[in-house]
């Protein structure tokens, strides 16, 4: 018994049209399914970065809030220091007329208004209040008020 090669070349093969049919719709599905893939990475993806633009717009806004309470406590730091830097100015200036005679006080703010008079369109000054003025100033001069 001789063994006997033989030889087979395909030149080309063709399925059936049904067979056509069938691997195409494999190979279209595959496609599919990878351009799936690819558009639902690319959404993943854009969720993702979309959530670190919140966080940042989200932590840039809580640095601001912060930065915006340290300027208001500055402020108001500034504010009293200002408050009390008048104050003491106050006291500086007015500290000559506190150990005034309070009557003679009142004499000179009278004066000043009668060398002011034609500035002044229309002053009031009835007795009863005139005597009020009097009698706080000469009481406060005696310890009383």
């Amino acid at each position: 018994m001789g063994i006997e090669c033989v030889g087979l070349y395909f030149i080309s093969i063709q399925p059936t049209p049904e067979m056509a049919k069938a691997l195409e719709a494999e190979y279209r599905e595959s496609l599919q399914v990878r351009a799936d893939q690819a558009i639902y990475q690319r959404r993943a993806l854009a969720v993702e970065q979309e959530q670190r633009i919140k966080e940042n717009e989200l932590n840039t806004e809580v640095m601001l809030e912060q930065r915006r309470k340290e300027l208001v406590d500055l402020q108001g730091q500034n504010n009293l220091k200002q408050a009390e830097y008048d104050a003491r100015a106050s006291e500086i200036r007015l500290a000559p007329f506190m150990a005034q005679d309070p009557a003679k006080m009142v004499a000179l703010g009278l004066r000043e208004l009668g060398m002011n008079a034609e500035k002044i369109g229309n002053l009031t000054i009835t007795p009863d209040l005139l005597s009020r003025i009097l009698n706080r100033t000469s009481s406060a001069g005696e310890g009383g008020d």
